[in-house]
This record gives structure tokens, C-alpha cells and sequence, in this order.
């Protein structure tokens, strides 16, 4: 596989309290997964820094939250998560099941080539209530950035291309941008307020390089640590989009030129759902033309 060289153009960490644009924020989404994002964390991972506690809850798959002391914009969003993820959802996989021959499964895991990741959804995350293995129709697909565009706006890109080719120390990376954004963004960089705190945790990445250049990028339901779980999304042409959990691994297997790495579907478009429908389980020659070029598809194989 091609290496992938950071481009010459560098967007510069702002130092004098201006506001961030877009364009320079949407690739830092990355430290906050869709898991994660809802309120609800694997166990081992890091919590955030604004105030939040969870504790355990079977009705909520193990954690809730316990306050929200964040802000009342944040404390709805992880309301509606919440609400999404344990209500919302398993009754559209109820209707998913009386729709679809093969609908589905959320905790189903599928590998796909790390070249086949061609873009990145805008922002990070779908608007609206959202859930593991739901099917959404309209033009979500399309609001995406290109892999060239991401790849070249993101500071964690560039900083472990820094670190493990270049042979950098973390702190001469683009960590510092990354920190300075995150820190004027939310008050903190992943509830770091010291720079040298921050280091100290991107050192811990050098045994997840050492893990993944040995093993590979491991399976959550292999994984001892609880890590989550590494979503894509797939378009309507069956395009593989990369959500915002898993980016450290991802940007590893692309330094390391590993081919392959295992993910779930967080959400398919309902004309790819169709396409599976009459793809799997059917013999290349029974395929009507337009659908042979599916077969195959890392989605497609049950």
C-alpha cells in the first residue's frame, strides 16, 4: 500500500483567542467517538473532563450518567444519544426485521481495505437521532470531506506521521496545534489543561503503535481492554465513510501500510440496504449487471 505524506499546506494553531473556522475543527471530532459522544463509555477509556461521572446501569447497558454538569447544549445531546441508542433504536431494528431479509447487526463486525476509506463525514457525527446499524434515507452521504482534505487539515494525522516516520518526540508533533485548538474549543484537550499533561498522554500511543504494527488492528470483541469499537458508514453506492472513532488507529495502519481493518456499520443509506438484499447469498452470474460490481463487497459477505 502507498504511504500517505502529509501535504505542504498546514493549518496553524491558533494562540490569540481567535474563533476557529470549521474547516479547521471537523477533524477534531475524532477524540469524541459516537459511543462516546452519547455518554456512555467502554470501560478503560478515558472520561472527559466536564464533569461527568458515570456509574453502572443495566437499563442503559452498563453506564449512565450521573450529572451533567457540561453545558445544557451538551447535556441534551447526550440526552438524545441516550435516548436514541435504547429506545429509538431497537424499535426501528424491530421494524428493520419485518422490512429486510437480512437486516442489520449492529455488533457485527466486518473488515474492509484502509484504501477503501475514501472520505470522512462532515463534522463527525449525523444530525438527528442516530444509532448502531440504522438505516437512513437522503443526502447524509454526500456531506462528507474528501480523504486528501482530511488527511491535510488534521493535526493527529501529521503528528503520528511525525512521530513514527519522522521520529519526532511527541512534543515537536502537531500535537501542540491539535491542543491548542481543543483547548480554546472546550477548555481542555481531552481533560488535559497542561501541555506537558498532554504529551505524557500521546506517549501511551507509542504501545498502541507497537500493538497494531505487531498485530494489526484488533477487533473490539478481541481487544481485553475495552476498546470501542471502529464505526463506518456506507453510502448508496456502498462507499465506505469514516466516522470519528478509531482515528489514531486508522492513521497507524495507514503509516504502517497495513491492508486491512476490522469495523462495524453505524449507519448504511436505505439504497445500499436494498443493494445487500440482492447481493447476498446470490452467485455472481445470477447479479443483474448493474449489481455485479457489489459483489464482494466487505458488506455484502454473511
Amino acid at each position: 500500500m502507498a504511504e500517505v505524506v502529509p501535504g505542504q499546506s498546514r493549518i496553524e494553531p491558533s494562540r490569540k483567542g481567535k474563533s476557529c473556522s470549521d474547516e479547521r475543527l471537523y477533524c477534531l471530532d475524532a477524540c469524541r467517538g459516537p459511543v462516546e459522544n452519547m455518554g456512555i463509555v467502554a470501560p478503560g477509556r478515558p472520561r472527559s473532563n466536564q464533569g461527568q461521572r458515570l456509574k453502572r446501569s443495566p437499563a442503559l447497558g452498563g453506564y449512565s450518567l450521573r450529572n451533567f454538569s457540561a453545558s445544557g447544549h451538551d447535556a441534551k445531546k447526550k440526552i438524545r444519544r441516550m435516548i436514541s441508542e435504547r429506545m429509538w433504536g431497537p424499535l426501528c431494528r424491530i421494524r428493520y426485521a419485518r422490512l429486510y431479509r437480512h437486516p442489520p447487526q449492529p455488533d457485527r463486525t466486518i473488515e474492509i481495505d484502509v484504501a477503501s476509506v475514501s472520505c470522512w463525514i462532515k463534522g463527525g457525527s449525523l444530525s438527528g437521532l442516530t444509532f448502531p446499524g440504522e438505516i437512513r434515507d437522503g443526502d447524509w452521504d454526500r456531506q462528507v470531506v474528501s480523504k486528501a482534505r482530511r488527511l491535510a487539515a488534521s493535526p493527529k494525522y501529521r503528528a503520528i506521521y511525525q512521530r513514527f516516520v519522522e521520529n519526532r518526540d511527541w512534543s515537536e508533533t502537531s500535537i501542540v496545534e491539535e491542543f491548542d485548538i481543543l483547548k480554546q474549543r472546550y477548555g481542555s484537550a481531552k481533560g488535559f489543561v497542561s501541555f506537558d499533561d498532554y504529551c505524557q498522554y500521546y506517549k501511551k500511543h507509542d504501545f498502541l503503535y507497537e500493538s497494531v504494527q505487531r498485530r494489526g488492528v484488533v477487533a473490539a470483541e478481541a481487544s481485553q481492554k475495552g476498546i470501542a469499537p471502529i464505526y463506518v458508514h456506507i453510502g448508496r453506492v456502498g462507499e465506505i465513510i469514516y466516522t470519528s472513532n478509531g482515528n489514531h488507529r486508522l492513521y497507524m495502519a495507514m503509516v504502517l501500510g497495513i491492508e486491512k481493518i476490522p469495523v462495524r456499520v453505524w449507519v448504511r443509506h436505505r439504497l445500499w440496504q436494498e443493494v445487500r438484499e440482492r447481493v447476498i447469498g446470490r452467485d455472481y452470474q445470477d447479479l443483474n449487471v448493474s449489481d455485479q460490481k457489489f459483489f464482494g463487497h466487505p458488506d455484502t459477505l454473511i
